[in-house]
């Protein structure tokens, strides 16, 4: 069985190195189209994010911000007062921000591998300035969007965070810093490096599946759906064609592009990726889902998003109803996360 499977590995990396040969345009094509979309959207959008929540996580700045959110981190997510800066700064900075900040707290000894392996279930989402600006500005037209789509997408994370949560032992101690924490100019001078070594890495996979998808495209047709779980950015920042619930989706399943930045960021940490996988696409659900629901709330219509310039937020009686019994079902499921706690 082993051998078998040894076999069609190679036939696998033959048949990619016949399709380079053989379809060279197309997969220069495809690279330069991948090249062109992170110079252009991913570079400006996650660099200096991730230049900034690295220099902070190496400074005090990621004690305060442990101070400040230790309450959500310890109770509601049962982790350490050390895990809330990858929480934060990844939720705001981009999918491998979080893997990123994640593997150095474990590194530093912050987080324990269950607890690390943990954030990487929930904690991957779109940044703001990749959702709001790049999905929701330039492609969709419409900050508003943008905006509806990157709240929906990290309410489904903190909703994933506390089922996650449910039999983990409660935390009430305080985090221990058990690292020393750098000058500015120190930190910041290893933010640098550390980012743009991070940051080619992601260059590098997107160019290489877009080459690959360009191929495939041609020789099987593949749609631009079937593309969106490959190469999430190159997907819904070309043609989007998706409705907002399929683009929430799309967002929050991020793409086998960015699930292998993910593996290949986390080594250490050493994550299931069946299970990673899968919480991905019960985040994507979450996700469509909660986008669905702000939709209804405020009657957002969208047939064609060319065509949508400024949404219009039309509350009604039906929507205030609605994100009535929203609010109520959130209550009922925190009281019964709550008991289950309690039971265990």
């Amino acid at each position: 069985m082993k051998n078998a499977r040894d076999y069609l590995q190679l036939i696998f990396f033959l048949f990619c190195a016949f399709a380079l040969s053989f379809f060279s345009e197309s997969a220069k094509s495809g690279a330069q189209t991948g090249l062109k979309m992170f110079l252009d959207i991913i570079l400006p959008s996650l660099l200096p994010m991730l230049i900034i929540f690295k220099t902070a996580i190496k400074t005090r700045a990621s004690v305060a911000v442990g101070k400040l959110l230790s309450p959500i981190a310890q109770k509601a997510l049962r982790l350490p007062e050390a895990s809330a800066s990858a929480l934060l700064f990844g939720a705001l900075g981009g999918y491998p921000c979080t893997a990123v900040l994640t593997e150095e707290l474990f590194e530093k000894g912050e987080l324990s591998r269950e607890e690390a392996q943990r954030i990487l279930m929930f904690n991957i989402n779109g940044g703001v300035a990749f959702i709001v600006s790049a999905v929701g500005s330039f492609t969709l037209r419409s900050t508003a969007f943008g905006f509806i789509l990157w709240l929906s997408i990290a309410l489904s994370s903190f909703v994933l965070g506390i089922f996650l949560s449910i039999g983990k032992e409660k935390i009430t101690s305080k985090s221990i810093i058990l690292f020393e924490s750098k000058p500015l100019n120190d930190a910041l001078c290893e933010a640098v490096e550390e980012a743009v070594r991070s940051v080619m890495l992601i260059c590098a996979y997107v160019v290489f599946f877009c080459a690959f998808f360009k191929i495939f495209q041609e020789l099987f047709a593949f749609s631009n759906s079937l593309f969106a779980f490959f190469e999430v950015t190159a997907s819904l920042c070309s043609k989007n064609s998706f409705s907002l619930p399929e683009t929430a989706f799309f967002l929050a399943f991020s793409g086998f592009c960015v699930h292998l930045q993910i593996m290949g960021i986390s080594k250490k940490i050493k994550p299931n990726y069946a299970r990673f996988l899968l919480f991905r696409v019960i985040h994507g659900v979450l996700s469509a889902l909660f986008c669905y629901g702000i939709s209804c709330v405020f009657h957002i219509e969208r047939e064609v998003f060319s065509n949508a310039q400024n949404p219009v937020f039309e509350p009604s009686v039906n929507g205030a109803a609605l994100s009535f019994l929203l609010v109520i079902g959130c209550f009922v499921f925190l009281f019964d996360v709550e008991r289950r706690r309690k039971a265990a």
